[in-house]
C-alpha cells in the first residue's frame, strides 16, 4: 500500500514521496529513488528526539524535510551554513518525513488543531525549541525564508533572546566609549552592514556585567578619521578600550577563532571587579589554576579607594613587563597562577568581614563604611577546593611594598596565614546581588512582551492556516468571557488633584544622594546650584525636558545654602546661584555651561557637544565636592 507521504499519481517524479525522478537512479521495482539530502546536522528519530531536544537544555532548530522535495534540496546549503554560523550556540537536527511521519506530525503539524503533518508542498518546515522547552506545544514555528542570516537571527532573537550589539557611527561612538567607565569597550569594525556574528551576541549576553559591545560600519569616507582617532586602518578589525586609556587594535579579525581568542583575552579590565558572575573567569576561587589571588577591598568612588585601585593596577602592570625583582610573581602572572582584582565592600560586606580575625571587631565592622581605609588581602588556594588561606596587608599603599608582601605570602608556610574551610562562618565567599524592584519589573516586562508577541503571531497564523474553525472558536470565546467577568462598580469618589509637579526637578541636597552620584560614575551629571526656593529653575526644567531620553544624563539641583561643601565649591569656581555645571563620569572633571538666564538653545548645544564626545578640551580638572558621606 502507498504510505501517507505518497500522493496519488506520483510515480517517479522529483516531488514524489516514494520515488524521485531527476534526483536519483533506479531503485527497487524499477522506480527512480530521490537522491538523499546529506547533512552534517543530527538525524532525529522517535528514539532520540526527546533525549536531545526535549530533555536537553539547549536551543534547537528542527527541520522536517523530504528527499524528494525540490524546495528541500534548494534549502540544504542555507541549512548547513546556519549550522556553521551558530557553531553550537543552537543545535540543528532534521526529521525525514518519509521515514518518521508520526514524529513529523508532532513537530510540524499542518496547523495547531491538526493531527497530520505539514503538507508536502510546504516543506521544508523549520521549528524552534527554546532552552527548557520540554513539550512540543512550546515550540515556535519559523516562517521566514531559508537563508542563513534569517535562520540565525530567529535562533538568537526568539529562542535564546540574546542581547543585540548596537550599531554606532563616528558621531555616536565617542559617547559610547565614555559611558559605563567600569566596563571594557569591545568595538567590531566591518566593511558592510550585516548581522553581528553569533559569537559576538552570545558574548554580549554572557559578559554584560563586564563588557559593553558595539559595531561600526567602516565606510571609506571615514577611513582617515578612524586611522587618526583609533589607529583602525581597515576592516575587519576590533578595538578594545580599557581603564587607564589602554587601547588594543587588532586587524584581520575575519575568523571566529581569532574573534573568540580576543573575547577571552579582553573580557576583563586590567584590574577587574570581582563578582559572582565572573569569579571563575578571574580565577579567584579554590580548585582552579590560580594559586594566589590579591584583592583590594573598599568602597567604590571614594578618593582613597580610587588611589589604592590605581596603585594595585600599577603593581600588576609592572609584573607584565620584564622585572628581575619580582621574577617569580611575573612568571606566576603569565602562567595565570596569580590574579589581581577588587571588591566593592559596600555590596560584599560579609566577604570583607571574613578576612578579619574575631579579635579585630573594629576592622570587620568598618567593612563597607565610608570612613574605612582600603585594605589589600591575599587568598591562597593550595589545599583543595574547600580551603582558603588568607592574610591582610597592613603596610603603605605602595606598588613595590605590596608586591614584596605578596611574594612573601605566596611562599609562606602558613604561619602568617589564617585558614578557612568551606562552611565556616568566616569563609570568604561572594554573594549574588539581589535585583532591585525596578530591575525585576523591567525583566518581567521584557519577558511578558516577548511572550505576548509570540502568542499574537501564533494566533494570527492559526487563523490563516486552520481555516474558519479557529476564528469562529476565538470569536465565541471572546463573546462569552465578558459575561463571566463581573464588572467593578465605578467609584464615585472625586479624584484628587495631584500635588506633585510633574516638571519638578529632583533635589540632590543630601549627603547620601551626592555620595551615590559620585560613586556611580555611570554617566554625566548636570547640576544647577540653587539658593533655597529663590532661584528660578524654569530654564533648567526645559533643559531636562529636552534630554530626558538620554540614559547617560542625570539632572538635579544642589542647595548651596544647605550643603556647605558645595557652597565652598561654588565660591572656588566663582559660581553664583542658578549656575549650571556638567560633570564628567569620572567626577574629576566639570564644566560650567551657563545659568538660569542662558538661552535654552545655547544650553542644549553645549550638552550636545559633550554627548558627541567633541568636548575633550572643554573639561576643567576638579573633584566632586566631598560631603560627610563621600
Amino acid at each position: 500500500g502507498r504510505g501517507p507521504h505518497v500522493r496519488p499519481g506520483d510515480r517517479g517524479g522529483w516531488d514524489s514521496g516514494a520515488a524521485g525522478g531527476r534526483h536519483g537512479g533506479p531503485g527497487p521495482g524499477g522506480y527512480h529513488q530521490p537522491d538523499p539530502i546529506t547533512s552534517d546536522t543530527l538525524d532525529l528519530k522517535p528514539g532520540n528526539f526527546a533525549k536531545y531536544v526535549l530533555d536537553g537544555n539547549r536551543a534547537w532548530l528542527v527541520q522536517v524535510y523530504h528527499d524528494g522535495s525540490e524546495r528541500c534540496h534548494r534549502a540544504a546549503p542555507a541549512w548547513e551554513q546556519t549550522s556553521r554560523a551558530l557553531d553550537g550556540i543552537a543545535k540543528l537536527g532534521r526529521i525525514n518525513l518519509a521515514h518518521y511521519p508520526a514524529l513529523a506530525a508532532q513537530v510540524a503539524p499542518k496547523h495547531l488543531f491538526s493531527a497530520t503533518h505539514a503538507d508536502y508542498k510546504d516543506l521544508p518546515v523549520v521549528v524552534g525549541f527554546a532552552p527548557g522547552c520540554k513539550k512540543t506545544w512550546c515550540k515556535r514555528k519559523y516562517r521566514g525564508v531559508m537563508k542563513e542570516n534569517k535562520l540565525s537571527a530567529f535562533a538568537m532573537d526568539r529562542l535564546l533572546r540574546y542581547a543585540d550589539v548596537p550599531l554606532h557611527t563616528r558621531d555616536t561612538l565617542p559617547s559610547f566609549l565614555e559611558s559605563e567607565p567600569e566596563k571594557v569597550k569591545f568595538v567590531m569594525f566591518s566593511s558592510r552592514s550585516s548581522t553581528p556574528p553569533a559569537l559576538l551576541r552570545r558574548a554580549a549576553t554572557e559578559y554584560e556585567d563586564d563588557v559593553s559591545f558595539a559595531r561600526v560600519i567602516h565606510a571609506s569616507a571615514d577611513a582617515s578619521y578612524w586611522i587618526k582617532k583609533f589607529n583602525v586602518v581597515a576592516p575587519p578589525a576590533v578595538l578594545v578600550m580599557k581603564e587607564g586609556n589602554a587601547r588594543v587594535v587588532e586587524h584581520e579579525v575575519s575568523g571566529k577563532d581569532k574573534l573568540k581568542a580576543l573575547l577571552i583575552e579582553h573580557k576583563l579590565q586590567t584590574l577587574p571587579q570581582l563578582r559572582v558572575s565572573n569569579v571563575k573567569s578571574v580565577g579567584c576561587q579554590p580548585g582552579g589554576l590560580v594559586q594566589t589571588c590579591v584583592v583590594l577591598l573598599g568602597v567604590r568612588g571614594l578618593d582613597a579607594f580610587e588611589r589604592a585601585r590605581s596603585t594595585l593596577r600599577d603593581a600588576k602592570a609592572s609584573l607584565q613587563s620584564t622585572t628581575e625583582d619580582f621574577a617569580t610573581l611575573s612568571t606566576a602572572l603569565e602562567a595565570k597562577e596569580l590574579a589581581f582584582a577588587w571588591v566593592d565592600a559596600k555590596t560584599q560586606a560579609s566577604f570583607c568581614r571574613a578576612f578579619f580575625a574575631p579579635s579585630d571587631a573594629a576592622g570587620a565592622a568598618a567593612c563597607g563604611k565610608a570612613n574605612a581605609k582600603p585594605r589589600v588581602v591575599a587568598m591562597r588556594f593550595t589545599h583543595g577546593p574547600d580551603v582558603i588561606e588568607h592574610a591582610v596587608y597592613d603596610g603603605e599603599m605602595d606598588a613595590r611594598a605590596i608586591l614584596s608582601w605578596v611574594a612573601k605570602t605566596s611562599d609562606a608556610e602558613g604561619g602568617s596565614l589564617r585558614e578557612a574551610n568551606r562552611g565556616d562562618a568566616r569563609f570568604p565567599e561572594l554573594t549574588a546581588p539581589k535585583p532591585s524592584a525596578i530591575e525585576s519589573l523591567r525583566e518581567w516586562k521584557t519577558d511578558a512582551t516577548a511572550t505576548a508577541y509570540d502568542l499574537a503571531e501564533e494566533l494570527m497564523y492559526i487563523c490563516v492556516e486552520s481555516g474558519p474553525v479557529a476564528p469562529m472558536f476565538l470569536l465565541i470565546v471572546g463573546l462569552l468571557v465578558p459575561s463571566f467577568v463581573r464588572r467593578p462598580k465605578k467609584s464615585k469618589r472625586v479624584k484628587k488633584k495631584r500635588e506633585v509637579d510633574d516638571d519638578a526637578v529632583v533635589d540632590w541636597s543630601d549627603d547620601d544622594t551626592l555620595a551615590s552620584l559620585k560613586g556611580s560614575q555611570s554617566g554625566m551629571v548636570v547640576v544647577m546650584l540653587v539658593d533655597g526656593f529663590k532661584t528660578d529653575q524654569e530654564v533648567f526644567k526645559r533643559l531636562r525636558g529636552s534630554f530626558w531620553r538620554e540614559p547617560i544624563l542625570s539632572f538635579g539641583t544642589v542647595n548651596i545654602a544647605k550643603v556647605h561643601a558645595w557652597a565652598e565649591f561654588a565660591e572656588t569656581i566663582g559660581a553664583a546661584a542658578s549656575t549650571i555645571v556638567i560633570w564628567h563620569p569620572s567626577r574629576t572633571k566639570y564644566r560650567i555651561i551657563g545659568n538660569g538666564e542662558t538661552p535654552h538653545p545655547e544650553l542644549c548645544s553645549k550638552i550636545e557637544q559633550f554627548l558627541d564626545g567633541i568636548s575633550g578640551d572643554l573639561w576643567v580638572e576638579g573633584n566632586w565636592p566631598s560631603t560627610s558621606n563621600n
